[in-house]
């Protein structure tokens, strides 16, 4: 209760009050300003230029954040992938890390390995032109540690820039075979000009 002759103090507003437009923003500042207006004017408008800044700041972060990390990130796994590709085979989806090395594509014939500790089933060879050997069942069967060389009869056809070798890893357990794959890409070791 306020007693005649005495001045009347005004409560300043909280510090606290900047946690609003950090937060919130271009709106934290519009809140803050309509709310703090009419007790400190000055404090207002300094809560609506934190929150103008910020938006700024966060537009930027956020700009950075999609148009340069994010491609960053992206290419680097690309990158990783296309390591995998120049050893001449990608990893496999199971089987305790077994896959086929593609050593080498030639006319009429592609040399394979079997570098894990599992026996491979070769099941089909194809291209990306479409063009496939497949037989009837399994076309070659490689024991852990060894190559072989597959005959093809159509592959690789003559625009085709990367081979595909799909096979199976024998499952010990008895229990459903892992689908496992090699590639070669033409310009790399493995498909020599």
């Amino acid at each position: 209760m306020i007693m005649e002759g005495e001045a009347q103090v005004e409560k300043k507003p909280t510090r606290w009050w900047y946690l609003v437009p950090i937060f919130f923003c271009f709106i934290g500042g519009i809140i803050a300003y309509f709310i703090l207006k009419d007790k400190n004017r000055k404090f207002a408008t300094k809560l609506l230029i934190i929150g103008i800044v910020m938006s700024v700041v966060w537009f930027i972060i956020g700009f950075l954040l999609v148009f340069v990390l994010a491609p960053l990130f992206v290419s680097n796994i690309i990158e990783e992938q296309s390591k995998e590709v120049e050893k001449g085979y990608t990893a496999a989806v199971e089987c305790s890390g077994a896959y086929i090395n593609v050593l080498n594509v030639s006319v009429g014939s592609i040399i394979v390995s079997n570098p894990s500790r599992k026996t491979t089933y070769i099941l089909s060879v194809y291209d990306d032109e479409g063009a496939t050997d497949s037989g009837s069942g399994v076309v070659s069967r490689l024991a852990p540690g060894s190559t072989t060389k597959l005959k093809t009869t159509a592959l690789p056809s003559t625009g085709a820039t990367k081979i595909t070798v799909i096979g199976l890893c024998e499952n010990t357990a008895k229990t459903q075979n892992a689908s496992i794959s090699g590639v070669c890409s033409k310009g790399l070791t493995c498909w020599p000009s």
